[in-house]
């Protein structure tokens, strides 16, 4: 080979290096600190509204102790019966630091989480299929939807997200919570994230958002502190503006919307745990928890 053909070898190994370390630098630097994407899905018109940013958790407590919540994900995973065949929590493809995502509409409530891999989630849906333990898998265009067996909990994914659904009552119909699934499912571009007061604050580094319509001009965040109480900011939901510091009240949307999950006030020293496991209590059946 001549030293010119050589050279134009080198050199291209050489950009061909350099855009696959810039390329992975960029994809970890979106992996590890780019907001969520969950919070898109969630339509214009709910009545609740939480986000737990668990990437913002786990870096804000990172030298906190004890930090439980961040493995509570993969802890719930581990106690479900559904999951008990999976040698390892993230064998069904859940993101087990997944942002987590809560609201309620007229039909139902829904939880959000990212999926690392859709393909597995499906081959965990026939595994699960297998054991009589769900429903078939329906293909319904936007959204794959299973129903979980004597259980009035559903799952519905697609791509990178899973949901689970479970109607308000029984006497929402399966086809009442597919058009609302499909709404979820729709890739609209004007749902609740648009709400300006909602990026103020997302702007203002919360870790934990929650708006409930019983106070319907208000969002509300809250940045928490190692065995202290939340401070609290409330934003307008409409208007951009600097969200304001409110004082902290058991009575406020916070406190209603967890008691709504039914379960009672955490204290200050098991707040983040509790809030995880009252979320995670809303779609608890004897079928899937025990």
């Amino acid at each position: 080979m001549d030293s010119r053909g050589f050279r134009r070898t080198t050199l291209s190994l050489m950009v061909i290096i350099t855009i696959t370390v810039v390329a992975f630098g960029i994809y970890l630097y979106f992996n590890f600190t780019s907001r969520s994407s969950l919070p898109v899905i969630v339509p214009a018109k709910v009545e609740q509204f939480v986000h737990f940013q668990t990437r913002k958790f786990r870096d804000d407590f990172a030298s906190a102790k004890p930090t439980s919540f961040i493995d509570s994900i993969s802890n719930l995973v581990g106690s479900w019966v559904i999951f008990s065949h999976c040698d390892k929590p993230a064998e069904p493809g859940i993101a087990l630091f997944s942002d987590v995502v809560y609201f309620k509409t007229k039909e139902a409530r829904f939880m959000a989480f990212t999926l690392t891999s859709e393909e597995s989630f499906s081959s965990f849906c026939d595994t699960l299929k297998k054991q009589n333990l769900i429903s078939n898998k329906m293909d319904l265009g936007t959204y794959n939807l299973v129903k979980v067996a004597g259980s009035p909990v559903y799952f519905a994914f697609k791509h990178k997200v899973l949901v689970f659904a479970k109607p308000v009552d029984s006497t929402v119909s399966d086809e009442s919570l597919k058009f609302a699934l499909r709404d979820v499912f729709s890739g609209r571009s004007d749902g609740f994230i648009t709400n300006a007061g909602l990026q103020a604050l997302y702007d203002a580094k919360v870790q934990f958002i929650a708006y409930n319509s019983n106070a319907p001009e208000k969002v509300f965040g809250y940045h928490f502190q190692p065995n202290q109480l939340p401070k609290e900011l409330v934003a307008s939901l409409k208007d951009k503006s600097e969200p304001k510091a409110e004082k902290f009240s058991v009575n406020g949307p916070f406190a209603q919307i967890y008691q709504s999950l039914g379960q009672e006030f955490p204290s200050p020293g098991n707040q983040i745990e509790s809030l995880f496991n009252g979320v995670f209590n809303t779609l608890k059946s004897d079928t899937i928890l025990k």
